[in-house]
């Protein structure tokens, strides 16, 4: 890759401090084979860790992450699909308590208005881009800073920001985490307790243990749902809730 693209470098780390990470890996270590599908893959599993987002793969979409999560991926992907290898600086993803930083060489080939509305597509890198919808990476072209958007207006990040720059070119997304210990509502703690106890109680049976309608409940934990607090694993019948609440 390095005779192709002498600039190519790949870096993840997560900041305990200014100048300090408790974990880092990047193309250049030798101890793994430095090429991006290794890459983000570690990385997405790292990141589904650190905010607590169950990582159920179907291809490498995951299918149950919250709203957050996916915003985080997204970044990542953009990252990756659109840098510019052939600028220095490499693509490196930092990842604090509080915020993500995802900054790559290149800046973005769409207006940031027009990507902000999602739809438009201009891949800098089409053959990546061909494997990462091939593989499951990516579900929809164009939407992945209108989804940053969504998530941002719905307080599932706490900021974003997107900077590009020159000399050299390169674009810096960064995305506030929300606090890992938002405070509970009576009533999100009470059926929290509900699910933890009877994991394959069915959301009829909640509303009525609780007095509320169905729809009040289906949306309550839907709410859980896209904070990442709450999953479903199986189906409707069969299923049963898992509850990552501390």
């Amino acid at each position: 890759i390095r005779r192709a693209f002498p600039h190519y470098f790949l870096d993840y780390r997560e900041s305990v401090g200014k100048e300090r990470w408790d974990y880092r890996i990047h193309s250049n270590s030798g101890e793994w084979s430095g090429n991006l599908y290794d890459f983000i893959t570690d990385v997405m599993k790292r990141l589904s860790f650190k905010i607590g987002s169950r990582f159920t793969l179907e291809g490498f979409t995951n299918t149950n992450g919250s709203e957050t999560y996916m915003s985080l991926r997204e970044a990542v992907m953009n990252a990756a699909i659109h840098a510019d290898y052939r600028v220095s600086g490499g693509t490196s993803i930092i990842f604090s308590e509080k915020e993500i930083v995802v900054k790559n060489p290149g800046t973005m080939r769409v207006k940031l208005d027009d990507a902000l509305k999602g739809g438009r597509r201009d891949p800098r890198n089409n053959t990546l881009m061909s494997l990462a919808m091939a593989v499951g990476w990516v579900e929809r072209i164009g939407s992945g800073i209108y989804m940053m958007k969504h998530a941002y207006g719905r307080g599932m990040l706490s900021s974003m920001t997107i900077l590009e720059e020159s000399d050299p070119s390169s674009t810096t997304v960064s995305l506030g985490l929300p606090s890992p210990h938002k405070p509970r509502t009576e009533r999100e703690s009470r059926l929290l307790n509900i699910l933890r106890e009877n994991p394959n109680i069915s959301r009829e049976n909640i509303a009525k243990e609780m007095g509320l309608s169905v729809s009040t409940v289906a949306s309550a934990i839907n709410n859980l749902k896209n904070e990442g607090v709450v999953s479903r694993e199986g189906g409707n019948r069969n299923g049963r809730w898992i509850v990552r609440d501390p």
